[in-house]
């Protein structure tokens, strides 16, 4: 066989069961990529393994153990390749970051690096990204690099080493539909996760991890009061100082925070607290507190927790961290605005706003508090326009409309009437039929 793409052996290895509506498409993108793709069977009684040899993979049976290091090292044993790509069945690379990691092994295949450190995007059923993280799915070769624990299973060198890790979460990521519901409820997930956790917990009752992993499974199911229990759990479990790196420390440290908020919690403060003295650089902490008092219309108070996440997220960066707040950036920065408005930071909300709108130009409830902002700062209507002719081309007829819909919506008729003057004939007579009356617009200009 060829080396493919990517100038080294690259095998694809996963462990499979009962995967036949993921199967093509867990194969389709490595291919042409992948100098060998090797699928281990766990016992599916389905089309999986027939479909998994139609389409040219190897495939090993394996007796399922309630083990998956056990199960994924068996596989990475088939494996005669120069490196190894592991991603679950529901998982697989777009177009572009398979391009990117064509390029990307090209530069790194002779540098001394055990693996890359890649972004892991969960993709929800209307397929937007609610949760972003890190992990490895790409690594060398070498005997020395298996899989621990019975599950969550993580990637660590036998010799007692750490991972020689190239980030390339920037670049390169992995979309996981794995934990849409209807995904969770049709494979029992949770009921098998929960299973192997409590074994798992009678061998090291005291870790704080495996805590946090059964406060994920009841949360899932719904069962909240369960989950919080097992995150407080966890809380009392944790070190005081923990490695900065810690993702399941700060999920599980984001999730009570979360579900204190719910609770309308009197401690948020001190629970805060607790978790970021753990975790100071965690920019989800301070988005659940940003969010807990805008919610409570402490605007002040959003504004300072939500500053602190955005400027965290900026100066520390997104790798196993921000699992929250990178997923939901947009939202986030939206929500940052309008709460600067309503806190009385008119010059914040101009400069926040426009960084906002550079992202998500369409968000009108955004684009209005904008608006009022330049306003409100004593702009004529040609100079707001001026400003907002900085984020939308003014050639262009949906800009155009989008800005003269939302300068009305927003009472801002001056500013309309200045749009309106700008659009063409066509333009002015499609709003007259849908009984867009400029006539009121240009009564006001002076006002």
């Amino acid at each position: 066989m060829s080396r493919g793409e990517t100038g080294i052996r690259l095998s694809q290895c996963m462990i499979v069961k009962n995967e036949e509506k993921n199967i093509e498409r867990a194969l389709a993108w490595a291919k042409g990529l992948a100098w060998e793709q090797i699928v281990v069977d766990t016992g599916s009684e389905d089309r999986t393994v027939s479909l998994a040899r139609s389409l040219g993979a190897k495939v090993y049976q394996y007796p399922w153990r309630d083990d998956f290091s056990s199960a994924k090292n068996f596989a990475i044993e088939q494996a005669q390749g120069d490196w190894i790509a592991f991603l679950d069945a529901d998982e697989y690379l777009d177009q572009e970051s398979r391009e990117r990691l064509s390029q990307l092994f090209c530069q790194i295949r002779d540098r001394d690096f055990d693996g890359i450190s890649s972004a892991l995007e969960q993709v929800g059923e209307d397929g937007r990204i609610f949760a972003h993280g890190t992990q490895v799915r790409f690594f060398r070769a070498d005997p020395m690099i298996r899989y621990r624990g019975r599950i969550h299973e993580q990637l660590v060198r036998l010799d007692g080493h750490p991972l020689k890790l190239a980030d390339v979460s920037g670049q390169i990521r992995v979309l996981h539909t794995g934990y849409q519901p209807r995904a969770v409820r049709e494979g029992r997930k949770n009921e098998r996760n929960r299973r192997i956790l409590l074994e798992e917990l009678k061998e090291r009752p005291e870790d704080a991890g495996l805590m946090g992993y059964m406060g994920d499974a009841w949360l899932s199911d719904g069962e909240r009061e369960e989950a919080l229990s097992w995150y407080e759990r966890a809380l009392k479990a944790m070190p005081r100082e923990i490695p900065e790196e810690d993702q399941r420390a700060a999920v599980t440290l984001t999730k009570l925070l979360e579900l204190k908020s719910e609770k309308n919690s009197q401690d948020m403060e001190g629970m805060y607290d607790k978790a970021s003295s753990r975790l100071p650089k965690e920019p989800d902490l301070d988005y659940v507190m940003g969010l807990f008092y805008a919610d409570r219309e402490d605007f002040p108070r959003a504004c300072r927790y939500l500053e602190q996440a955005l400027s965290k997220r900026e100066k520390f960066g997104t790798s196993n961290r921000a699992m929250r707040l990178e997923a939901e950036y947009p939202t986030a920065l939206g929500i940052y605005v309008k709460c600067l408005y309503r806190a009385g930071e008119m010059e914040e909300t101009v400069r926040q706003g426009a960084r906002s709108l550079q992202i998500s130009p369409w968000d009108m409830s955004v684009l209005s508090v904008y608006m009022q902002a330049l306003a409100a700062g004593k702009r004529k209507a040609e100079g707001c326009l001026e400003a907002l002719y900085q984020i939308y081309d003014r050639n262009i007829p949906k800009s155009r409309l989008f800005l003269y819909q939302c300068a009305v919506s927003s009472g801002l008729f001056p500013l309309a009437a200045r749009v309106w003057e700008d659009m063409t004939g066509i333009e002015q007579e499609a709003l007259r039929s849908r009984g867009m009356n400029p006539n009121c617009v240009s009564k006001r200009r002076s006002q």
